[in-house]
């Protein structure tokens, strides 16, 4: 959980990082950042950083003001 905040970070085993808004009651950030499934995570100011099977590492930063950080692709 985000320190502080109202927001959960998911990892999951088909390499997807979501973020959950507990608030807006919606995900607000869904990526596939890994090839491997996610081992771990941690957030670390505004970014959340991974590790995975796949041997990686992985950080993700956020924009500080943004409302929705879900990927528009």
């Amino acid at each position: 959980m985000q320190k502080g905040g109202t927001r959960v970070a998911i990892g999951a085993q088909n390499g997807f990082l979501f973020i959950y808004d507990l608030l807006q009651k919606e995900f607000i950030f869904s990526e596939r950042i890994h090839n491997g499934s996610v081992e771990g995570l941690d957030w670390k100011g505004n970014s959340v950083v991974t590790c995975s099977a796949d041997n990686c590492i992985s950080i993700i930063r956020f924009p500080k003001s943004s409302p929705s950080m879900l990927s528009e692709k």
